[in-house]
């Protein structure tokens, strides 16, 4: 969904979760066998696996013609640098920006907090206030929703600051 959040940013028009999800079992992934949809890991447990993998966010981004790099400290190499001011600095640049985070971190919920687990776009840093903005799927009152800078540094250490960054900017 974090797909399809920055696809309406940067062109106008949001795919459904519908409409992403039958998208996404039908385009090749660049990562793994297979297309870029990740189907559940657990029948009984509809909500593991589910996804994408951040290298595939990519492959899925181009199907909707919007242009995008991956990051994370493994391969600024290739994709550019990363860390609060190279995301603070895209985020100023009008970049749409999708993260990877550990989610039981952001939603302060028991679980594994080791690994990430989940991907967010990032929409905004208040310094002043402390604050991350994200567009959180996974989450009913997951617009705008506002996490601890502290706290979200913490959540994205586990992608090893992973980030999707678009080449075109938020209309």
């Amino acid at each position: 969904m974090s797909v399809a959040e920055v696809v309406g940013q940067i062109t106008g028009h949001e795919p459904s979760e519908r409409q992403i999800i039958d998208v996404a079992k039908k385009t090749p992934s660049t990562d793994h066998p297979g297309s870029v949809y990740i189907k559940p890991a657990d029948p009984r447990d509809p909500n593991s696996g589910y996804g994408t993998d951040p290298v595939d966010e990519i492959v899925l981004l181009a199907h909707y013609r919007v242009h995008a790099t991956y990051t994370d400290l493994d391969n600024t190499a290739q994709g550019g640098p990363t860390g609060m001011p190279v995301l603070e600095q895209h985020l100023a640049n009008k970049h749409a920006v999708i993260v990877g985070v550990n989610a039981e971190t952001v939603w302060k919920k028991p679980g594994q907090t080791e690994h990430a687990d989940h991907a967010v776009v990032v929409t905004g840093v208040d310094t002043g206030a402390g604050v991350v903005h994200l567009n959180d799927s996974g989450t009913p009152h997951g617009r705008d929703e506002k996490v601890d800078i502290t706290l979200f540094e913490q959540a994205w250490a586990t992608s090893g600051d992973q980030m999707v960054v678009t080449d075109e900017t938020v209309k």
